[in-house]
């Protein structure tokens, strides 16, 4: 949580949306910070226990709990940050749509190394890696955190080209 919120200007016009919320273990970290902040998560007890979580932790009052599917939410305009800690089948569909128009910044947290290549190498004709950093969550296993900083390119690259 703390390298997520590292990556976040504390900022109160910064508009941050975090997609795969889950019960709210980043959020609740979020949400400490002075941001604009909407979680979102699709599954109906995850979004109850998320806000039980920034209820009993005293959160910023802006921070909120939505009920969507993060493939299907459609980002506000104003987005500056976007937050994804997708499942292990990554975020493809929001990989994808991005690259037309998304966010200044996008912190990914990933679990699966696959997937992130897979989605890393969508978002590369808009979005440069500008910081890279793992985490050894579950000692003597082969799982690993990765957490991968994104910051969008003025006009994009072209297909192809190296970064």
């Amino acid at each position: 949580c703390e390298a997520v919120k590292a990556n976040l200007r504390e900022d109160r016009t910064t508009k941050v949306v975090e997609l795969y919320a889950g019960s709210g273990n980043i959020t609740v970290a979020l949400a400490a910070l002075d941001v604009d902040l909407v979680a979102v998560e699709s599954v109906r007890e995850a979004c109850d226990a998320a806000r039980r979580n920034l209820l009993h932790r005293n959160a910023n009052a802006r921070a909120r709990v939505i009920e969507a599917r993060a493939e299907d939410y459609a980002l506000p305009a104003a987005t500056d940050i976007v937050v994804l800690d997708p499942p292990r089948t990554g975020a493809r569909e929001f990989a994808t749509r991005c690259v037309r128009s998304g966010p200044k910044r996008i912190v990914y947290v990933s679990c699966d190394p696959a997937t992130l290549g897979r989605d890393l190498a969508a978002l590369e004709s808009a979005y440069e890696a500008t910081s890279v950093a793992t985490f050894e969550m579950f000692p003597q296993t082969s799982h690993v955190e990765t957490v991968v900083v994104l910051d969008r390119i003025r006009g994009g690259r072209s297909k192809g080209r190296a970064p």
